[in-house]
């Protein structure tokens, strides 16, 4: 029988944490901390990226035991007041006519 596990993750401005609790008796099975980088190709996601997949691996838990991931909403706020954000493109189509023109 596998475990149900509920994962933490903040991104900070010189760290980004990662913690793992056991869904059923909330006991906290691993947590760690890598250094948040700020020149990342794909921003501070990268960390959070790095973080849940080392507490995993750190503490023997199988990406299937995984029920919750909650994720702090600072990364947002750190990210653009930083400008650690990947660049994106947005494509916007439509029929022409009004549509088009709105």
């Amino acid at each position: 029988m596998t475990r149900s596990v509920r994962m933490g993750i903040d991104v900070g401005g010189t760290h980004t944490k990662a913690v793992a609790l056991d869904n059923d008796t909330h006991e906290i099975i691993g947590k760690v901390q890598v250094k948040t980088s700020h020149d990342h190709p794909k921003g501070v996601a990268a960390d959070v990226v790095e973080s849940f997949q080392q507490c995993m691996d750190e503490n023997g838990i199988a990406p299937e035991d995984v029920v919750f991931v909650a994720h702090s909403t600072t990364q947002a706020t750190n990210a653009l007041v930083e400008g650690d954000v990947a660049k994106v493109g947005v494509i916007g189509m439509s029929k022409g006519g009004i549509e088009g023109f709105l």
